[in-house]
């Protein structure tokens, strides 16, 4: 029979999926490993291993030459008085997959709808599609809870069950029990996997007496440490139980796995030591991987970590594997999944990634003004002078600068006085500045008006004397004393020392004349830290910020490969954003990622990055 024969005797459907992809077996890590302890923290497993009276059990028991009870009365039985529920509740598997596969094959005809809440386990949508099914998928939120709204959007004739994983693989997050109860009362089938239900202490078992839609799969993989046994279970209407055991196999679950559960279920005061444990790791890993520059990490309620990476996430991956560490990737979302592991893997784990992220870091770049200079009293207050100059009568506020200069490509403070000039004297309501003035972009600065705000607005910061020196012509005005005499510096000395002494160089990207930067460097006293060699400013690039030329030239000027940027201004977030590099705000918020003072940042990155060193080097020692 030739190979296009065989092709035909597959079902069509199936002949079209692409298979499943499973993390590496243990053997296969082995097989490629070229030295060294692999760390496998890829699949959820305990790494504790399982109870000592699941090892006794099994090597004690004799009957492995006999076929199990089919219906597994004794195994159903001690897990309705684990789930306080009867044994008629309880249908059993070969892990979840299985009972998930004989479910959605009870269930679905062809051309039902499961809707699906990504991102989540993926069999749910292997497993649907296997048995003729289609996936509807309704993305979690930002924060990965349900989009309840898109849910029941998605709700249609043809959708038949709704599937939810609480606590969440691969996020940890959970779903409440009132969120369930809407899903419930949508009269579809929900089946809610709680596979990580120990590490939560969640569920939603008590209501299966009053809605029989639903279904609640666990299994002994996670906590239980019997992953490589294949043991599951399902809480749901004995309607349901019975209904799978007439297309389950005789003997789904083998004898090992049912001598292993009985086991495990018994002992009490181990399940009890061994989730303290990995839930106390758990918390010490997140708060630890929380620090590090450029990671965000999803509080969780399982036995795993869901790690987003800012930057250079294909090299992060390089820096685990060769450290021999297995974790699952999701490279869509520039993202992996830790299993938590003994308190030794999750220290290994903490130190490639702290030690990962240092060597990336090795330049800060700095904006100027609002981050290493106070300009309130200068350049903010030039914007205020020179546009109500101008405006005679009409007058414009503190706040109206501060809105101007909140609007994307306003970074300039030529163009926002120009800007606030110009929407001022048309009497244009405050309300549509923002979308008025990117009309304006970009300020057509040979324009007689600009060049006469230019002029006011230079006479007000430099003075009199400073601007004909600068300009070599008359000021328009005599100002005896300019706005720049009352800029003061907002960084300490002492932190930046200490921040060059640990390796990393430093550099401004600024919006300001070359100039006026290296005037005010001088005036605040940091010519020790900055000079023309680590500036760029105006002169030095053809496109300013938002846009990220001023960033990368900077980057290039100090020849760092990887950089952190701190500003102050959303112009400085997009540059940075578009600069590919980890953002710092320099601003009253008590949000991640920003700080108050750019001293607060340092004292914050200094001590994360010491700590770092600290703890590897403590490890060198040990070995």
């Amino acid at each position: 029979m030739s190979s296009l024969s065989l092709k035909r005797t597959i079902r069509s459907d199936i002949a079209k999926m692409k298979p499943y992809v499973t993390v590496p077996s243990l053997s296969d890590i082995d097989m490629n490993k070229k030295s060294g302890e692999v760390i496998k923290l890829d699949s959820g497993e305990n790494q504790f291993g399982c109870s000592p009276k699941v090892v006794e059990a099994l090597a004690s028991d004799r009957l492995f030459n006999f076929y199990p009870d089919p219906e597994y009365k004794q195994l159903r039985m001690s897990l309705a008085t684990y789930t306080r529920t009867s044994a008629d509740n309880i249908m059993v598997g070969s892990g979840s997959d299985e009972l998930l596969d004989l479910l959605f094959r009870l269930m679905l005809n062809p051309g039902d709808q499961v809707i699906n809440c990504p991102p989540t386990f993926g069999m749910y949508e292997a497993i649907v599609k296997l048995n003729r099914g289609s996936i509807v998928s309704v993305p979690r939120l930002p924060d990965f809870s349900l989009d309840m709204a898109g849910i029941q959007k998605a709700l249609t004739e043809k959708v038949k069950v709704i599937v939810v994983c609480t606590p969440n693989n691969p996020t940890g997050t959970t779903t409440s029990s009132k969120e369930i109860l809407v899903l419930l009362q949508t009269n579809k089938v929900v089946i809610v996997d709680e596979a990580y239900f120990e590490f939560s202490g969640s569920t939603v078992v008590p209501l299966i007496a009053k809605y029989p839609n639903l279904i609640v799969l666990r299994t002994l993989s996670k906590w239980a440490g019997l992953a490589g046994l294949r043991l599951g279970y399902g809480i749901m209407n004995p309607f349901f139980v019975q209904q799978l055991m007439k297309i389950k196999p005789p003997y789904n679950v083998n004898s090992a796995a049912v001598v292993a559960g009985l086991a495990a279920l018994t002992d009490k005061d181990w399940k009890k030591s061994i989730l303290k444990t990995i839930i106390t790791e758990r918390e010490r890993v997140l708060q630890e991987l929380q620090k590090i520059p450029g990671f965000e990490v999803s509080p969780s309620k399982a036995n795993l970590l869901f790690v987003k990476v800012k930057n250079n996430f294909e090299e992060l991956r390089k820096a685990l594997v060769n450290e021999g560490i297995v974790v699952r990737y999701y490279d869509s979302l520039n993202a992996f999944r830790l299993t938590v592991g003994t308190p030794a893997q999750n220290t290994k784990v903490v130190e490639v990634c702290n030690k990962f992220s240092t060597s990336r870091q090795k330049s800060i770049i700095f904006d100027m003004d609002g981050v290493l200079i106070n300009v309130t009293q200068s350049y903010r207050q030039a914007i205020l002078l020179s546009a109500n100059n101008l405006l005679g009568k009409k007058k414009i506020t503190t706040n109206d600068v501060e809105k101007i200069k909140a609007i994307p490509g306003f970074n300039n403070d030529w163009d926002a006085s120009y800007a606030l000039y110009t929407l001022t004297k048309q009497n244009k309501s405050k309300s549509s500045w923002q979308k008025l003035a990117a009309t304006m972009l970009p300020i057509n600065r040979e324009a007689k008006e600009f060049q006469q705000i230019f002029q006011v607005f230079q006479t007000y910061y430099l003075g009199s004397k400073l601007f004909m020196d600068t300009y070599k012509e008359k000021s328009p005005f005599n100002c005896v004393t300019g706005l720049i005499e009352k800029e003061k510096c907002l960084i300490n000395a002492t932190l930046l020392n200490k921040l060059i002494k640990m390796g990393y160089k430093v550099a401004i990207a600024t919006g300001r004349p070359k100039s006026e930067a290296l005037m005010a460097i001088k005036l605040a006293k940091l010519t020790p830290y900055f000079t023309a060699n680590n500036l760029v400013a105006l002169e030095d690039v053809v496109q300013e910020k938002p846009n990220p030329e001023p960033l990368l030239l900077a980057q290039k000027m100090i020849n760092s490969q990887k950089s952190i940027y701190v500003g102050d201004t959303l112009n400085d977030q997009i540059a940075a954003r578009a600069a590919n590099m980890d953002f710092y705000f320099i601003t009253n918020s008590t949000k991640r990622d920003f700080f108050p003072t750019v001293n607060s940042f340092l004292q914050w990155f200094i001590s994360n990055q010491t700590n770092a060193k600290s703890n590897s080097l403590k490890r060198k020692r040990r070995l």
